[in-house]
């Protein structure tokens, strides 16, 4: 009997139909054109991006902006994109990495196969334990669909990766992936009353106090610079997901990546300027 994992969040995260999530898609492709002749980058090897993990109507255009730009960079290098490892985040430091242990994974677009060969061999070399229907995180699920819809064929390897194994977790994946690339999903700066986080206010100054907060982990993550993520995130409360970021920029320089680029950075405040609000942003390596 195949193992198959369901949607696992509840509605509002992104669209569950395939009509209504092909047409977000439609809605983030319009966008997108008016962007991309300013999205020249000197990449002919995609090797990792990073995406956001809000709700789509905060962060889903931020998300496909990756997505689309891997796609463009992998066609025109005739680059084979036959494996994904997505890193999902909330995960601190000494636990285990919990992986998506299924054969496939649904989305709107329809399921994701998994690579269980590879689950196996990770298995049998990191502890983890095995995701569950009791446990509800939207780092991994909200960014499958994009996934499937711009990489239809590839087998999928998604877990959250503890932060004191996510450079040897990279590694691990760097050695076994040639015809592929990993996703780190992490938000920025979470500020604002709802977050226990005000160390500027609240209103405008706060919002670009934020910005430049952001700006501190995204300088890092431009330079691929790994090993100061965790005391940058510790230091400045500028990434819940620290643990996805280090593993995908260790990957990319263990794949000889050089930098980073920055695809798009964006906020919750942009939308509905609140007293809390969140930093999005997606690059690509």
């Amino acid at each position: 009997m195949t193992n198959l994992r369901k949607k696992n969040l509840s509605p509002g995260w992104y669209p569950f139909s395939e009509r209504d999530a092909q047409l977000a898609m439609q809605k983030f492709e319009k966008e997108y054109i008016k962007i991309q002749d300013s999205l020249s980058f000197d990449i002919n090897k995609v090797n990792c991006i990073i995406v956001p993990h809000a709700g789509w109507e905060f962060s889903g255009f931020c998300s496909y902006c990756a997505f689309k730009k891997a796609q463009s960079i992998a066609r025109q290098n005739n680059q084979k994109v036959e494996k994904i490892v997505l890193f999902g985040g909330h995960l601190g430091f000494s636990e285990k990495s919990i992986v998506l242990n299924y054969q496939k994974l649904e989305t709107p677009f329809g399921f994701l196969d998994v690579d269980t060969d590879l689950i196996n061999d990770f298995k049998g070399i990191f502890s983890s334990v095995d995701e569950t229907e009791f446990f509800s995180d939207n780092t991994i699920e909200v960014n499958l669909p994009f996934i499937k819809y711009f990489f239809p064929d590839v087998k999928v390897i998604a877990l959250y990766p503890p932060l004191q194994e996510a450079v040897s977790i990279a590694k691990f994946f760097s050695d076994r992936i040639d015809n592929g690339f990993v996703i780190a999903s992490s938000d920025l700066t979470h500020y604002g009353p709802n977050y226990g986080f005000t160390p500027e206010g609240t209103g405008p100054r706060a919002y670009l106090w934020a910005c430049n907060n952001d700006q501190i982990i995204i300088d890092a993550i431009l330079n691929l610079d790994y090993d100061s993520i965790e005391n940058i995130a510790g230091k400045h409360h500028n990434s819940c997901s620290p643990n996805a970021i280090i593993a995908a920029l260790a990957f990319a320089k263990y794949k000889s990546s050089i930098k980073a680029y920055k695809v798009y950075k964006t906020s919750s405040y942009e939308l509905f300027p609140s007293a809390s609000f969140v930093g999005y942003l997606s690059a690509i390596a």
